[in-house]
């Protein structure tokens, strides 16, 4: 048989990105190409790398190359609140305390709507055309 006779054997039931393959295919690495489509079929959940035939390190190198090309987002460090009496104090002057005014205004503006149809509503429902 010649290579063009091969084709996949069961229906194709996971979706990648076109240009994620492009991707794959130009970085001619197959480490990147296994751990993606891996990452694909568990949803993104982390992997072990004994599953996959992979000591940690290639593992890890193969994330960071697949993160390097954009096709996977490494974890982003989370930073720790500062102390409490580090927190900025809002006051209703402040640009914080404006766009709570807004909201609360857009709010009664709703509320004031919603009273005005039902009002309305149960008019037509009475018969009171």
């Amino acid at each position: 048989m010649t290579p063009t006779d091969y084709t996949l054997s069961r229906p194709v039931a996971i979706s990648v990105p076109a240009e994620d393959i492009d991707q794959l295919l130009q970085s001619r690495d197959g480490v990147c190409a296994l751990v993606y489509l891996a990452l694909q079929r568990t949803g993104g959940r982390p992997l072990q790398a004994g599953a996959l035939g992979l000591s940690e390190q290639a593992l890890t190198e193969a994330l960071q190359k697949l993160a390097s090309l954009g096709l996977v987002a490494g974890k982003k460090e989370e930073k720790p609140l500062p102390p409490a009496d580090e927190l900025p104090q809002y006051t209703s002057e402040d640009e914080i305390g404006d766009l709570c005014a807004a909201i609360e205004k857009s709010n009664d503006s709703i509320r004031s709507y919603i009273a005005d149809v039902a009002q309305k509503l149960e008019a037509i429902s009475n018969g009171d055309l």
